[in-house]
């Protein structure tokens, strides 16, 4: 599942559009929704023995228009409330569709 989910967001990078298009919807649905619930039913592997209590997974593409680059984040609510504060580990898919990256 998550090789396939990761597959098809980067094939619709491709497809870039910064408005609502069919594959720009698609890749919404894939970020905010398909790959966090994967992650969050993989969180275990994120936070052994629960030590982290507030762990939460989002995914963005953009507010309004689309972004190029969009991310999904695991974090700490109380550590990092908001995407621009603290620390957290983060999908990041390239622009070109051709990679994505795994970054603290």
């Amino acid at each position: 599942m998550i090789t396939t989910t990761l597959k098809r967001i980067l094939d619709l990078q491709k497809e870039y559009s910064p408005t609502k298009t069919e594959a720009m919807d698609e890749r919404g649905q894939l970020i905010k929704h398909d790959l966090p619930d994967w992650l969050n039913s993989k969180l275990y592997l994120f936070n052994p023995n629960n030590l982290i209590k507030d762990l939460e997974i989002e995914g963005q593409d953009g507010i309004g228009n689309k972004s190029r680059v969009p991310w999904v984040r695991i974090f700490s609510t109380s550590k990092s409330p908001k995407a621009p504060i603290g620390w957290y580990v983060v999908f990041l898919f390239s622009e070109d569709g051709e990679d994505f990256y795994i970054t603290l």
